[in-house]
């Protein structure tokens, strides 16, 4: 929960602390951390009455009533002494007779508002948002939407569009669902449960005012490629204006699209000049002949986000995926799911209006594996 100002407060809420099987539990507490890590609320009860306790959508939806009235629930405050952000921690009994593994809340709030008591969106954020659509099937599809702030400042948002899963996490990353420098394969969906959060991500537009717009990077030409006949090796070089992401895709089958002789390489790359080397093999491992002519295809990507799901079960319409900072076109989603018996879409989707979205997947596919999707906000 960010605090960029003095006199900034935060209100909060819950609402009906609930077992796995949707039974009420009362043992739920809350403290609430400041930027140093000190406790400076709590550990307090989760509220089952009165202030703090949130009885109704329309309350959650409304507000807080120290912002706008009657019509919100009545929230706690607490006023901060310093900047930063916060944090709010939970425990509950995980052992005994009443132990209960997982406590979900049907409602909650926070809100920061300025020192003119005004809301401002886009300060709270989580690294990991746990989430339960409470069970499996089409009549518990989620159509919530939660916005991507990545490492070089570019916002994208991901739009549920009906899917299905049970208990899911949302979490973002550069990588995909491992992080082991080999992009190509780091980014592909695997069995079991792989994810890593790294990006915060928002359940609002964040706060541009804290959360600065990042800029879309370019490649200054020319892109230098120096082979070696001695060694059957070659140099790419890549001159950009800011830190980013490449895909240098080596056309060796010239058919349309990407095949299995092709080569992908991929990487990070900084400010200024960036050096690649490729080894002389082709998608296949098998060296290319000396003296084969084909084309190399350069994509410099600004805003790259992934998105490894574990278990996200149902996904029949697929994601709707839009950026909101800065302004550009849509992005392109991407898929690779056939280490877990699924497809893939390695030249990118975009969704269709109304409601048409990217890398749909059935229940055989998304059970118990992380399903990566991944997309870039800008390319060049």
């Amino acid at each position: 929960i960010h605090i960029e100002h003095p006199g900034e407060v935060i209100y909060y809420g819950l609402g009906e602390p609930l077992d796995v099987d949707g039974n009420p539990v009362s043992d739920v507490v809350y403290r609430i951390k400041d930027p140093s890590g000190n406790i400076v609320a709590g550990p307090l009860p989760v509220p089952l009455s009165g202030a703090g306790y949130i009885s109704t959508y329309i309350e959650a939806i409304n507000g807080p009533d120290g912002i706008i009235g009657p019509s919100g629930y009545p929230a706690l405050v607490y006023i901060p002494l310093m900047t930063g952000d916060y944090f709010i921690e939970f425990n509950f009994t995980t052992s005994g007779a009443a132990a209960h593994d997982r406590t979900k809340f049907r409602y909650f709030d926070i809100t920061v508002a300025s020192a003119a008591n005004q809301p401002i969106d886009g300060r709270v954020w989580s690294k990991a948002w746990q989430c339960t659509a409470d069970d499996n099937g089409f009549q518990y599809d989620f159509y919530g939407t939660f916005y991507v702030y990545s490492v070089d400042s570019i916002v994208t948002s991901i739009y549920g569009n009906g899917m299905a899963p049970y208990v899911f996490t949302i979490a973002c990353n550069q990588w995909g669902c491992f992080n082991t420098g080999n992009f190509a394969n780091d980014r592909r969906s695997v069995a079991g449960k792989y994810i890593i959060p790294q990006y915060k991500i928002f359940l609002n537009n964040p706060d541009s005012l804290v959360y600065p717009t990042g800029i879309i990077g370019q490649i200054l030409p020319p892109i230098v490629v120096t082979p070696d006949c001695n060694t059957g090796q070659a140099t790419i070089e890549i001159t950009v204006t800011k830190i980013g992401f490449t895909d240098i895709v080596l056309n060796i089958n010239p058919l349309p699209g990407i095949q299995a002789e092709d080569r992908v390489i991929s990487g990070q790359v900084v400010y200024g000049q960036n050096t690649f080397v490729w080894d002389g093999l082709d998608g296949l491992g098998v060296p290319v002949p000396s003296g084969t002519v084909f084309d190399i295809e350069v994509t410099y990507v600004n805003g790259l986000t992934n998105l490894p799901f574990y278990d996200p079960d149902d996904n029949p319409n697929g994601y709707i995926i839009n950026l909101h900072r800065p302004s550009g076109p849509l992005p392109k989603v991407f898929w690779d799911d056939h280490l877990v018996g699924g497809g893939q879409n390695l030249n990118g989707c975009i969704y269709t209006l109304p409601t048409t979205g990217c890398h749909p997947f059935l229940i055989n596919i998304g059970n118990n594996n992380t399903l990566n999707t991944w997309w870039y906000a800008a390319t060049h």
